[in-house]
């Protein structure tokens, strides 16, 4: 059986301290790939769109940065970049097809999170 030395005892906190921030976002890059993985596998048989599939994995590889609050229509358009109508239609069909979960937002605009089984799966 390996036994530590005396000195190595005493760098132990520090490279706990010093390995932290590394070891949470490897923690956070796992759980994004575990939800990623369950989202393909729940939608496997579900026929998108090469640019649905675009915003999905941006949503799924952002999630809890940059759409913390989801997207909605104008957040779509310049992603996809496609018009406004058609980012509406897009999203009304993620959501038809249970990719996304809406929510009425302040104002007409419809915003749009991560369905809460892939959530869960994290």
């Amino acid at each position: 059986m390996y036994i530590l030395e005396q000195r190595n005892w005493l760098h132990f906190k520090w490279d706990e301290i010093a390995l932290r921030p590394t070891l949470d976002f490897v923690r956070l890059l796992q759980s994004r790939v575990l939800m990623k993985a369950t989202c393909r596998q729940r939608h496997a048989t579900t026929v998108l769109h090469k640019r649905q599939i675009k915003v999905l994995n941006r949503l799924l590889d952002t999630v809890g940065e940059e759409f913390e609050r989801g997207t909605n229509a104008r957040k779509y358009q310049s992603l996809a970049k496609v018009s406004k109508a058609t980012a509406t239609r897009d999203l009304a069909e993620l959501l038809d097809k249970d990719c996304l979960t809406g929510y009425p937002a302040a104002g007409a605009a419809l915003t749009t999170i991560i369905s809460k089984a892939l959530r869960k799966a994290a």
